[in-house]
């Protein structure tokens, strides 16, 4: 183990098959098994529950019903774990980790230190957004003007779809999280990285394309154009995080545990979750502040995380070299 600065992560582009028409045909590959094939897994499935529902196997207010409705991931999540193993090991020649860290190695403390981050600053946020609302201040008292939440809080206790719905959200809620980040901080930054000059360019249209994939979202409710915005800066800060780290475990780590906060903890009443939620809340339509409260989440989660790993000083990071 040699203290160095890691390699970087996007240099893996100049090796393996580098052929424009490699980078193209594996991106649509990418394409169709992301958005394509699961809308077509989702429609079958949706088609099978509808026909059980009328031949009345079971209501809508089944926890049977909802364990189908969750199952709809794991033919997603194979899926995608199939379709980055064709683009990056039979299109591109290269070894799986490669699009994962510039590092020998896979660093779960990277990983944990980036849920730990993230979980603490959302807490705090929360906690400070309970105790002084944005709607109760004179800046933001006109009538137009909405708080980030409204912290409405609705326990809805541990019921039996809670209990269902914990182990396939724990499995699959976090491949998939990791799935996501390979191809978009991954394979679609390393890509784009190798044909646009300058990486800050190359993260935001690999941030319009992450924001694109989430067009659809129930949350799309309060403001499709806030909440684009509000993706694009989640992916971005996650590119900035991947290139400051030279590897996507942070980044997992952030979307794990943002996904499994969502699912699991608490959400927004209406928005098709809330079987899973222990807490509920309700949601009011983005706006501005909404969009700055988010750019100072995640750069306090980039600073605390750059704190955690490298220190005050930032000068040198400990890792494996990479070969």
């Amino acid at each position: 183990m040699q203290s160095e600065r890691i390699p970087d992560f996007y240099k893996d582009n100049q090796l393996g098959n580098t052929k424009p028409r490699v980078w193209i045909i594996g991106g649509l590959t990418l394409f169709l098994t992301l958005i394509i094939a699961p809308y077509i897994v989702y429609f079958v499935l949706n088609f099978i529950t509808r026909k059980l529902l009328i031949a009345g196997y079971f209501n809508s207010y089944d926890p049977n019903y909802f364990f189908l409705i969750l199952l709809d991931w794991l033919p997603n999540v194979v899926l995608y774990g199939l379709g980055i193993w064709f683009v990056q090991r039979k299109l591109r020649n290269r070894p799986l980790l490669k699009i994962i860290t510039a590092a020998q190695r896979f660093r779960w403390k990277r990983l944990l230190a980036a849920m730990i981050v993230f979980l603490a600053v959302t807490g705090v946020f929360l906690f400070v957004e309970a105790l002084f609302p944005l709607a109760n201040t004179e800046v933001f008292a006109s009538v137009e003007a909405r708080p980030l939440l409204s912290f409405d809080y609705v326990f809805l206790g541990f019921r039996p779809e809670f209990w269902i719905g914990l182990p396939i959200i724990l499995l699959l809620s976090p491949l998939n999280s990791a799935f996501q980040e390979i191809v978009f901080r991954g394979y679609a930054d390393q890509s784009l990285t190798r044909y646009i000059p300058g990486k800050l360019l190359a993260f935001l249209t690999s941030s319009m394309l992450f924001a694109l994939y989430h067009y659809g979202n129930p949350e799309m409710h309060y403001g499709i154009i806030p909440y684009l915005l509000l993706m694009m800066i989640f992916g971005f800060s996650l590119s900035v995080i991947t290139s400051m780290d030279g590897g996507l475990e942070a980044a997992i780590g952030i979307h794990v545990a943002n996904n499994l906060f969502y699912f699991l903890i608490i959400g927004g009443s209406g928005l098709g979750w809330e079987p899973t939620w222990l807490f509920s809340y309700t949601l009011v339509p983005f706006t501005i502040q909404t969009i700055l409260l988010t750019i100072v989440f995640f750069f306090l989660c980039v600073y605390l995380l750059s704190i955690w790993n490298y220190g005050l000083t930032g000068k040198t990071r400990k890792v494996s070299h990479n070969t």
